[in-house]
């Protein structure tokens, strides 16, 4: 079971009781707008905790997506996670999610620092990735605070709700993170 601890979060396994917070952050329309998926009902929220759940059981395991909690009111507040891709390369890709009642207190940035840390420390991962598209200027700044770098634009590659996006690749080299 992994558990990480920060200045102001737990990030920790999430738990089957997670759903109502979980769902709450999904169907945020704020933080919705940005992700390519989400659950629409609650059976679906519950579903994928539970998918969540059998990962933290598999030898092999390929998903290490957290619960983000604030300690000072031991709530959930959001996700954050890494998804190994290629695990030859040792690559994996960050991925998270919080809901818009806390954005702009730097927690996202604290739990993807812990997570990347995690990575390459824990995980020996080389190359940790992240995504976003242009207009999520909020993600672009935690992805750059964490000392990634931009490699790339996918022009047209993404669709949320419906609507086709670009992406931009950032990532970074366990020696960068080394002396970042």
């Amino acid at each position: 079971m992994v558990q990480l601890t920060t200045t102001h979060l737990t990030l920790r396994e999430f738990e089957p009781a997670d759903w109502q917070a979980v769902y709450a952050y999904e169907t945020d329309p704020r933080v919705a707008a940005y992700m390519a998926y989400s659950a629409s009902t609650p059976e679906e929220c519950q579903s994928d905790l539970d998918f969540l759940a059998d990962q933290q059981q598999d030898a092999h395991r390929l998903l290490f997506h957290l619960a983000v909690i604030l300690q000072s009111s031991q709530r959930l507040i959001g996700t954050c996670g890494l998804k190994i891709t290629n695990r030859a390369v040792g690559e994996a890709e960050l991925g998270y999610a919080l809901h818009s009642d806390y954005w702009g207190h730097g927690y996202m940035t604290e739990a993807a620092r812990a997570m990347v840390n995690y990575g390459f420390k824990t995980l020996q991962l080389r190359r940790i990735m992240g995504t976003c598209i242009p207009e999520n200027t909020a993600s672009i700044r935690v992805l750059q605070k964490i000392g990634m770098q931009q490699e790339g634009h996918l022009r047209a590659n993404k669709i949320i709700k419906g609507t086709i996006y670009d992406s931009l690749i950032f990532s970074l080299l366990t020696n960068e993170w080394q002396i970042f």
